[in-house]
């Protein structure tokens, strides 16, 4: 998110040693590599974890990782021999019904390679004390604003699905219709607020739904106990797929890998592993969980796919939006990164990151 970041591998004891400057990001690349291979080689699989332990970091997880770095940094081989190994493993499988990883239900079940913890805690503090990391944010934040909608258990509406997204997905595709709510006009009580850009859509993942459709009551005003899937294994077949197809070897096992995701939701096989195939399945599979803005980085697309979504979509403001929701171009070169918090510049003396001066 940052690019060049200090790397800060010693315990700071002393004053002198409290300024760190920005090291190159194949520094930290490197640092990640070795710290997750020397996990790997100490950390249990999944399967011998006790009941107790479900939930802690596994060998399949360091793998998953060490997957996810090697390909950010184009090393198919490694990628691809990494993917091998989970997959060969048999710890994972998927669900048979894909909603199930977004259902209390479906906590650290077959398809969680890598799950953050979350915990019911009517009790949690507003801030930062010993129950701000309990219960997750997530559920609050992406619920709709409407009550209607929410049966008296709203949000704040924050990652709306857009009109595009709902476009990418295929005829006869479930997942679109489990991963976006198209309210109507009777669950919509503040347009201005609920609909923007043109867009009513709200992400049903995470909204800490039962299985027959209805919200769940919040113990608390602003947390929630579902656990987040950082690394599903839908997920791990679909960067697997994508090295073999980047580095144009192993399509067969690719294109394997790929109609495995598709099959579990009853769509037609594709026919060959092509970059596009790949790109389509990881949108609309992973959709509203957190991966889309770095698939686009790491492809090099970022600046084209958010300028032509401006074009589109970006410069109208109707039904009753809020003034001034419009988009502002992306620049490339500079928005591809965050600025370093001015606050950090300050107290630590760190250069910015271009552009944000």
């Amino acid at each position: 998110m940052f690019g060049d970041v200090p790397l800060v591998d010693f315990i700071i004891d002393s004053s002198e040693n409290w300024k760190q400057p920005r090291a190159k990001s194949e520094e930290i690349y490197n640092f990640i590599l070795e710290e997750l291979e020397d996990a790997e080689g100490m950390l249990k699989e999944k399967s011998q974890m006790s009941a107790e332990e479900l939930g802690r970091v596994t060998k399949g997880a360091a793998q998953a990782l060490l997957l996810k770095v090697n390909l950010y940094r184009k090393n198919y081989d490694a990628a691809i021999s990494w993917g091998e190994k989970i997959i060969a493993s048999g710890e994972y499988s998927l669900n048979a019904n894909y909603m199930d990883n977004f259902y209390l239900e479906g906590e650290n079940g077959p398809e969680s390679v890598f799950e953050i913890q979350y915990a019911e805690d009517p009790t949690s503090d507003y801030g930062e004390g010993n129950g701000f990391t309990r219960g997750t944010f997530t559920v609050i934040l992406t619920r709709s604003r409407s009550t209607v909608l929410c049966q008296g258990n709203a949000g704040w509406g924050f990652n709306k699905p857009t009109q595009d997204l709902y476009d990418e997905y295929e005829e006869g595709d479930p997942r679109r219709d489990y991963t976006i709510i198209n309210p109507t006009d009777a669950q919509i009580e503040t347009p201005a607020q609920e609909i923007y850009l043109g867009c009513r859509y709200m992400s049903n993942k995470y909204a800490l739904r039962n299985q027959d459709g209805n919200y769940i009551a919040l113990s608390h005003a602003t947390r929630a106990p579902i656990n987040h899937k950082e690394i599903r294994y839908t997920d791990v077949l679909l960067m697997y797929a994508e090295a073999c197809i980047e580095k144009g070897e192993n399509l067969a096992a690719a294109k394997d890998a790929i109609n495995e995701v598709r099959a579990r939701v009853g769509l037609e096989p594709i026919a060959s592993a092509t970059r596009e195939a790949l790109r389509h399945e990881r949108r609309v599979e992973l959709a509203m969980e957190g991966h889309r803005w770095f698939d686009l980085c790491r492809w090099g697309i970022v600046g084209e796919t958010m300028n032509a979504y401006k074009a589109k979509y970006g410069a109208s403001n109707p039904n009753g939006n809020t003034e001034g929701a419009e988009m502002a171009d992306f620049v490339v070169g500079k928005h591809e990164l965050m600025p370093i918090p001015s606050e950090e510049v300050r107290l630590g003396g760190l250069t910015q990151n271009n552009g944000y001066n």
